[in-house]
C-alpha cells in the first residue's frame, strides 16, 4: 500500500480517536475522520517530495530515503529485560502470600512502577545512537497508542486495590498478567523514549 494512503488512514484513525475521548462531541466524531485522512495525506504528500519520492512511493521506499529503521530489533531486546524484571517482581510479590493475599494486591501498584523504572534504566544501560535512527509517523503514533492503550488497561489496578477476598489461583494469576502488561508498557515507553532522547541529542550536536 502507498506510504500517503497509510499516512492519511491513520491520519483518520487518531483524530476520531481523539473526537471520541478528548472532545466527546457527536458533531466532531462525524468531521474529525475526513479531516485528519485530509492533514494525514498532505503529511505525507510533503514528507515524499522531501525525499524526492512519488506519490505512489511504498512505506518501505520512503523509510529507506529517509534513513529510518525498524524498532523490532530494539523493542524485542528491550521486552525481554521488562519480562525479567517483571518475572522477579512477581516472585517477589508472591511472596506476600505468607502474610496474606491483601498485601499481595497492595503491592501491585509498586511492583509496576518498578518493572518500568529497571526496564527504562536497563535499557538505557544497553542501548547506543547506532540501534536508534530516524522515526516516521507510524511508528510514533503506533507506540504512543500503543502506551496508552496498555496504560488504561493497567489504571484500575495501579489506582485501585482489587478485591482481597480473591481466590489464591486468581490472585497469582492477577500477579503474573498485572506485571506482564507492565513489562510490555515498559517496553514501549523505553524504545520511544530512548530514540527520541538519541534524536534530540543528536540534533544538539549538529548545532554546535
Amino acid at each position: 500500500m502507498p506510504y500517503a494512503i497509510l499516512i492519511a488512514i491513520l491520519g483518520g484513525i487518531v483524530s476520531t480517536v481523539f473526537a471520541l475521548f478528548a472532545l466527546r462531541s457527536p458533531s466532531a466524531m462525524v468531521t474529525a475522520p475526513f479531516l485528519g485522512a485530509i492533514l494525514g495525506l498532505l503529511l505525507a504528500v510533503k514528507s515524499l517530495r522531501s525525499q524526492g519520492l512519488s506519490l505512489g512511493a511504498s512505506l518501505e521506499d520512503y523509510r529507506n530515503a529517509a534513513g529510518i529503521r525498524s524498532l523490532n530489533q530494539v523493542s524485542v531486546r528491550f521486552i525481554n529485560i521488562a519480562l525479567g524484571g517483571a518475572a522477579i517482581v512477581s516472585v517477589v510479590e508472591l511472596s506476600g502470600l505468607l502474610f496474606g493475599q491483601a498485601l499481595v494486591l497492595a503491592m501491585l501498584p509498586a511492583g509496576c512502577t518498578l518493572v518500568v523504572f529497571y526496564t527504562l534504566v536497563r535499557s538505557w544501560q544497553v542501548s547506543d545512537a547506532e540501534q536508534f535512527g530516524k522515526l516516521d509517523a507510524i511508528q510514533v503514533t503506533g507506540g504512543i497508542m500503543g502506551i496508552l492503550l496498555v496504560g488504561l488497561m493497567l489504571y484500575p489496578w495501579i489506582t485501585k486495590v482489587p478485591d482481597g477476598n480473591m481466590l489464591m489461583p486468581d490472585v497469582v494469576r492477577v500477579v503474573f498478567v498485572v506485571n506482564a502488561a507492565a513489562a510490555l508498557e515498559a517496553a514501549m515507553l523505553s524504545a520511544l523514549g530512548i530514540s527520541f532522547v538519541y534524536r534530540i541529542m543528536g540534533l544538539i550536536e549538529t548545532r554546535l
